[in-house]
């Protein structure tokens, strides 16, 4: 999960959402044999942190995850696929439709 939201290999619906007003990072691994039972995979450690400068006013939040959930559901942003861009790139998008 934490690579998920961290966008490890390609961003998700969900951390694409809140990319503009939230930054994810992986910052660091738990070797699964820490844990009891022992799962099948490593744990790792997510850092969220709130953007100092969001990339988009709070006010256009909900017209900006309605069209992320859009690109999503068709499979494409711009001929990309949805999963390939970054959050720069998410806000630019949204700013051209």
């Amino acid at each position: 999960m934490a690579r998920k939201r961290a966008a490890v290999g390609g961003t998700t619906l969900l951390t694409a959402g809140w990319w503009p007003w939230f930054e994810f990072a992986l910052a660091g691994r738990v070797p699964a044999r820490a844990f009891r039972p022992v799962p099948s995979v490593d744990g790792g450690l997510l850092v969220v942190r709130r953007r100092p400068e969001p990339l988009l006013p709070a006010a256009e939040r909900a017209a900006y995850q309605r069209r992320v959930r859009e690109a999503f559901d068709r499979g494409r942003v711009g001929g990309r696929r949805p999963r390939d861009l970054d959050a720069q790139q998410w806000v630019a998008a949204f700013r051209r439709s």
